[in-house]
C-alpha cells in the first residue's frame, strides 16, 4: 500500500521544505542523492530512482524507497527494462521511451509527464550524463485526488527547481575548481619567481663577487694582497694633505731585500714569491693602522708612516724594521735570513709632493745599499748625484 498523501497545504509546506533543504546544500553533498531522500521523506513518494551514465554508454541506477512499502514486481521490471533501453536500445513502451530520449537530446535539465499502469505514487529517474543534468519524471495517474493537474504542476515545479540547485551546484563546484586551479597557477607561479629571484640574487652575489676581484686586482698587489702602486699614490696623496693641514710630517720610506735575484736564482722562483709573501705580511704588523705598507713590483715595497714628530723617530723606525725582517724565515723546508737597504724621505723637508718624494727615497736607499748590505739612509741632498 501507498502512504497516505497529505492534502494541498501539505504539499506547499512540502515545497516550502523542499526549497530550503535544495538551498542549504553544498558542493560536498550528492545532490541525486539528497533528491532522493526529499522525495521520500517530504512528497510521500514510494520510489525514486537515479542513474548516472558509464564510459561504456550504460546507466547505473540507485534507488530510494519507503521502507515500509514493498516495491511491485511490475516497477521493478519497469526500472529493470528501462536501464536496458538506455543501454541497449531495447523496446519497451513507446511513450516512456520517447521521454528518456527527449531527456537525452535536450542538453539541460528537462522533465516529462508519464502515464503508468504501476501502483505507484511518484517515480522520479534523474541522470547524469557528461556532465548534463537530465531527469525523467514518471508520475502515475492511478492518483486519486481533487486536483490532479495542481498536484502535476507542483511536480513539474519541482524538477525545475531541481535543475536550478543542479545548476548551482555545479557552477560552484565549477568556481571552486577554478579557484583551486588559479591557485595551483599562483603557487606555481610564486614558486617560479622564487627560483627567478634566487638566481637573480646569486647573479648579484656573483657580480659583487666580480666587482671585488677587479677592484683588488686594480688596487692590491695579486701576490702580496698589499695594496698596489695605484692605492699607494691615492693613500700617499691623502696623508700628505693631512700632514699639511695638521702641520706635521711624514715619512716615506722605500726598501728591497738584498741579494733577491740569488735566492731565486738557487732556490727557484716559487721560494722566492713565498719569501715575498712572508715580507709583506711582516711588515704589516710593524706598522700602525694610520700607515701603509705596498709593494712597487719586484722586491720593492715602501711605506708610508704618518704623525712623525721628529727625524729621529723615523730612524727609530726604519732601524726597528731592519731587525725584524733580519730574523729568519722559514719557507718550504728553508731557513732564510735575508737583510734589506731602506731609503727615507720625509715631508715636508724632502718634497712637498709625491713624486719628489719617491725619487727622494729612491736615491737614499741606493745610497744605503752603497754603503753595504741591511742598511737605511736618510735623503739628502745631492746624494744621488755624489753617489754618481
Amino acid at each position: 500500500m501507498s502512504r497516505h498523501w497529505p492534502n494541498q497545504q501539505g504539499y506547499l509546506n512540502a515545497a516550502l521544505r523542499t526549497v530550503q533543504y535544495l538551498a542549504s546544500l553544498t558542493v560536498q553533498q550528492d545532490i541525486w542523492s539528497e533528491v532522493g531522500k526529499v522525495f521520500v521523506n517530504f512528497w510521500g513518494a514510494d520510489v525514486v530512482t537515479f542513474g548516472r551514465a558509464q564510459d561504456d554508454g550504460s546507466i547505473t541506477y540507485h534507488h530510494w524507497t519507503y521502507a515500509d512499502h514493498d516495491v511491485g514486481t511490475n516497477l521493478t521490471s519497469l526500472i529493470t527494462n528501462l536501464s536496458r533501453t538506455v543501454a541497449h536500445e531495447q523496446s519497451i513502451g513507446a511513450e516512456v521511451q520517447e521521454a528518456v530520449q527527449e531527456v537525452f537530446e535536450s542538453g539541460f535539465f528537462a522533465s516529462r509527464i508519464v502515464a503508468t499502469p504501476e501502483s505507484l505514487s511518484l517515480a522520479f529517474l534523474p541522470v547524469n550524463q557528461e556532465n548534463q543534468i537530465t531527469a525523467v519524471l514518471l508520475v502515475g495517474y492511478r492518483i486519486a485526488e481533487p486536483f490532479p493537474r495542481e498536484l502535476l504542476n507542483i511536480y513539474l515545479a519541482m524538477t525545475v527547481l531541481l535543475g536550478t540547485t543542479a545548476t548551482r551546484l555545479a557552477s560552484e563546484i565549477e568556481i571552486r575548481q577554478h579557484r583551486e586551479h588559479l591557485e595551483n597557477l599562483v603557487k606555481e607561479r610564486t614558486t617560479r619567481l622564487l627560483a627567478i629571484n634566487e638566481r637573480l640574487q646569486q647573479e648579484i652575489a656573483d657580480r659583487k663577487r666580480a666587482e671585488q676581484i677587479i677592484k683588488e686586482m686594480a688596487y692590491q698587489d695579486a701576490l702580496t694582497g698589499l695594496p698596489n702602486r695605484r692605492l699607494f699614490n691615492d693613500r700617499l696623496a691623502i696623508a700628505m694633505a693631512n700632514a699639511q693641514r695638521k702641520q706635521q710630517k711624514l715619512a716615506v720610506m722605500l726598501l728591497d731585500i738584498d741579494r733577491f735575484k740569488q735566492i731565486n736564482d738557487t732556490l727557484g722562483h716559487s721560494v722566492g714569491d713565498q719569501l715575498l709573501q712572508a715580507l709583506g705580511q711582516r711588515l704589516s704588523t710593524l706598522i700602525r693602522r694610520s700607515d701603509t705598507a705596498a709593494r712597487l713590483g719586484g722586491d720593492e715595497f715602501i711605506l708610508i708612516l704618518t704623525e712623525i714628530i721628529t727625524f729621529q723617530n723615523a730612524t727609530a723606525i726604519a732601524e726597528k724594521i731592519q731587525a725584524a725582517l733580519h730574523k729568519d724565515f722559514y719557507l718550504d723546508n728553508h731557513r732564510l735570513t735575508i737583510t734589506s737597504s731602506l731609503g727615507i724621505a720625509l715631508f715636508p723637508d724632502d718634497g712637498t709632493d709625491a713624486e719628489t718624494l719617491l725619487k727622494h727615497a729612491d736615491s737614499a736607499m741606493y745610497q744605503a745599499k752603497e754603503a753595504g748590505y741591511g742598511e737605511y739612509r736618510c735623503w739628502q741632498p745631492l746624494s744621488r748625484e755624489a753617489q754618481e
